[in-house]
C-alpha cells in the first residue's frame, strides 16, 4: 500500500475521536449501582452500536467494537506499516491460539478476528508444508509471505516446546509476542517505534517485578526495547531504593516508584500495571495536537483501543460486585476529552 495523503481522512477522523468515551463518562457509568445498569448506560452512550443484540451480553458488545476498530485499520490505515500496527498482532493471536488447541485438550480454537493473513489456521498448515518441502511462500505479496515465515517459525517454536513437556503458558506466550515485536520493529519506524519500543520497555519491568527466578527473566526478556537486559536484571535482583535511584532520571520513574511502593505495602499491583499498560499512550499523547500525517490515525486507533480495554474492566468489576474504586485504579490511559 502506497502512503495516502490523510488531509481529507483525519477531518473523519478526527469527528469519530468527538463519540469517544471521556474520563467523566466512564466515571458515571462506573458509578452506576449495578452490572445492568452499567451496561445501559454504555448503550446509550452509543457503545456497542454494532452488536447485534440488546441483551446485557458484555463479550458481544466489546466483540462488536473490537471488530469495528479492525475495520477502521483496514479503511483509514495510512501505510503498509500502520497496517503492519494495528492488525498483525492478530495473526500472532490467532496462531498462538491454533497451536495450544493442538495440545489442550478443550482448548477450542475458532478464529473471531482476522488480521493480514486471513485463514491462519490454514496458512500455519499451508507453510508447514512448505517448509517441510522446502518450497517458497504464498502468493499474496513479499511481506505477507514474510509475515506467515515468520509466523510459521513461531508456531514450530511453540510446538518443539509442547513436545519436549516443558512448556510452560507464559514461555508458549512469550514466543509470539517476541515474534510480533521483532518483525513490527522492523517494519514501523518514527512513533510507532517509538511506542513499541516503551512497550517492550514496560512489559519487561513488569516481568522483572512478579519473577520469582532469574531463570524466568531470561525466558522472558523481550529484546529491542530502550532498557537493556542489564537493566531488567537490576530490576528483579535489587531492592526499592537502589531501583527507585537508579531510574529516578529517566521516563520509568513514576512507575517503578508506584511499584515498589505497592510492593512495599504487601498489595497487588494494579497501579502499577495500569500505569505501565498506559505508559506507551502517554508519552505518545504528547503529539495530540498533531493534525497532520498519520499521527491522527496512531492516537484514535489507541483510544479506542484502551477505551474497549477499560469497558470491559468495568464491566467485569461491576459483575464480580466490585467496588466503585477499585474499578477506577484498574482503569488504562485512554482519551482524555
Amino acid at each position: 500500500m502506497a502512503k495516502r495523503d490523510m488531509t481529507f481522512l483525519n477531518g473523519i477522523i478526527k469527528s469519530l475521536e468527538k463519540e469517544l468515551l471521556t474520563p467523566a463518562t466512564l466515571m458515571r457509568i462506573i458509578d452506576e449501582p449495578d452490572y445492568k445498569s452499567a451496561f445501559r448506560a454504555l448503550k446509550e452512550q452509543g457503545f456497542g452500536k454494532h452488536a447485534a443484540t440488546d441483551e446485557a451480553d458484555s463479550e458481544a458488545i466489546l466483540q462488536a467494537e473490537t471488530l469495528a476498530l479492525d475495520d477502521f485499520a483496514r479503511e483509514f490505515s495510512p501505510g503498509d506499516e500502520y497496517s503492519e500496527f494495528c492488525l498483525s498482532g492478530i495473526d500472532f493471536y490467532n496462531a498462538e491460539r491454533f497451536l495450544r488447541s493442538g495440545y489442550i485438550r478443550g482448548f477450542g480454537f475458532v478464529q473471531t478476528r482476522t488480521g493480514l493473513i486471513g485463514d491462519v489456521a490454514a496458512a500455519l498448515k499451508t507453510g508447514e508444508k512448505n517448509a517441510k518441502y522446502g518450497k517458497s511462500g504464498q502468493s499474496g505479496g513479499k511481506d505477507k509471505n514474510a509475515l506467515l515465515q515468520e509466523l510459521v517459525s513461531a508456531y514450530a517454536e511453540g510446538k518443539a516446546l509442547f513436545e519436549s513437556g516443558k512448556a510452560s503458558g507464559a514461555e508458549i506466550s512469550s514466543i509470539f509476542i517476541k515474534a510480533r515485536y521483532a518483525r513490527l520493529l522492523k517494519k514501523c519506524g518514527g512513533q510507532l517505534n517509538a511506542f513499541l519500543k516503551n512497550e517492550i520497555d514496560c512489559k519487561n519491568i513488569s516481568t522483572a517485578l512478579r519473577a520469582k527466578t532469574q531463570d524466568e527473566i531470561d525466558k522472558l526478556f523481550i529484546g529491542g526495547g530502550n532498557l537493556k537486559k542489564e537493566d531488567v536484571d537490576f530490576v528483579f535482583s535489587q531492592d526499592a531504593d537502589k531501583t527507585e535511584k537508579r531510574f529516578a532520571f529517566t521516563p520509568f520513574a513514576e512507575v517503578i516508584a508506584l511499584a515498589e511502593k505497592e510492593k512495599a505495602a504487601g498489595t497487588p499491583l494494579i497501579g502499577f500495571e495500569a500505569a505501565a499498560d498506559g505508559f506507551a499512550l502517554k508519552e505518545l499523547k504528547k503529539k495530540k495536537y498533531e493534525t497532520e500525517g498519520a499521527t491522527p490515525f496512531v492516537l484514535y486507533y489507541l483510544y479506542k483501543s484502551a477505551e474497549i480495554k477499560n469497558v470491559r474492566i468495568i464491566l467485569t468489576g461491576k459483575r464480580a460486585g466490585a467496588s466503585a474504586e477499585d474499578i477506577k485504579r484498574r482503569l488504562r490511559t485512554g482519551y482524555d476529552g
